[in-house]
């Protein structure tokens, strides 16, 4: 049997069940009904953290709405960055989802440079970790927490596909979409790809995690 991890849940990623149709300020509303109100200020080292089945906040239940908002990929999300999470910060949502990933070949057009973290394996680009700083300081501001996504299965930002051909790896099919076999990793926790754990891959997207995890404000 191959070994499975949900590829997603490297990047924290959580949603909040809302009825279909619902707005941003109804659902908002409707989080303050499950016992939240306005997010209060963010203190220094105060996580949400998981206790058995719930994600609390010191040591209450953490209940929020949350919702993805386009700042890092293109140059009118990143001009776009305050206005957008201003209005998340209105709506009274808690939480935002920022994709803090991006993956492209090394001879790119320069406007991929605003659509990617990387160009190529070696070619990290400070102004897409520069813009990430100031994305985290303007959503700490409005009181909204982050959850990082760090990786992507999609080819559309590079993905998986990329790390792969960076590899010298086969890329089976768009999305590398093809089930996992010996010593692969099945995304989103079932068969529905394969990333390989191989050595070659060692400098790719565990270093991409390590690179953002000690990233340093300037």
């Amino acid at each position: 049997m191959p070994l499975c991890r949900s590829f997603g849940a490297l990047a924290l990623a959580v949603t909040a069940l809302v009825p279909l149709g619902t707005s941003l300020g109804e659902s908002a509303a409707l989080a303050r009904g499950l016992g939240t109100s306005r997010p209060p200020a963010i203190r220094d080292g105060e996580h949400v953290r998981v206790k058995g089945t719930q994600f609390v906040l010191g040591e209450r239940p953490f209940h929020f709405v949350g919702a993805n908002v386009s700042v890092m990929h293109g140059e009118g999300s990143r001009l776009g960055t305050l206005s957008t999470l201003d209005a998340a910060a209105r709506d009274g949502l808690a939480v935002v989802r920022v994709w803090a990933f991006g993956e492209a070949p090394e001879d790119s057009p320069d406007w991929r440079k605003l659509d990617a973290f990387r160009l190529g394996p070696r070619g990290w680009l400070e102004e897409s970790f520069q813009h990430l700083d100031r994305v985290l300081a303007a959503a700490r501001e409005r009181n909204l927490r982050v959850i990082l996504v760090l990786g992507n299965r999609w080819s559309a930002y590079g993905g998986v596909p990329e790390y792969l051909r960076w590899a010298g790896l086969p890329v089976k099919g768009a999305e590398a979409t093809e089930d996992a076999g010996a010593g692969g990793i099945c995304l989103y926790g079932g068969a529905t790809g394969s990333f390989p754990i191989d050595p070659a891959l060692a400098s790719g997207l565990p270093g991409r995690i390590r690179l953002t995890l000690h990233l340093t404000s300037r």
